[in-house]
């Protein structure tokens, strides 16, 4: 009986994650981690502080990722989605200082 299943897995698909030759484990510069994410969290276009959607008015720009806590974990469920703006006061009001990122 013929499976409709593609057991082929490519190259590519075998190096993801801890498999990779680069891979730094949990410890990941502030960037590499917000690529990480971009790439593994899909933007709803929706903020997920104030649900308004990304270019809602000439204040409320595209969305950008947010860390909920500050550290810098590899964990899609730390980050959210949100304006720069909701971004701002969500810091703000929670008083998250982030990780690898020099106080100026």
């Amino acid at each position: 009986m013929f499976s409709t299943f593609n057991l082929y897995i490519s190259p590519k698909e075998k190096m993801r994650g801890n498999k990779s030759g680069a891979w730094k484990g949990g410890i990941a510069i502030y960037t590499t981690i917000h690529v990480w994410i971009r790439n593994h969290k899909p933007n709803p276009k929706i903020c997920d502080i104030c649900g308004l959607p990304e270019y809602y008015n000439e204040k409320l720009g595209k969305l950008e990722l947010s860390n909920k806590t500050g550290k810098l974990i590899r964990d899609i469920n730390n980050f959210q989605w949100a304006h720069h703006s909701c971004h701002f006061w969500y810091d703000k009001e929670n008083k998250i200082v982030h990780e690898g990122l020099d106080d100026k």
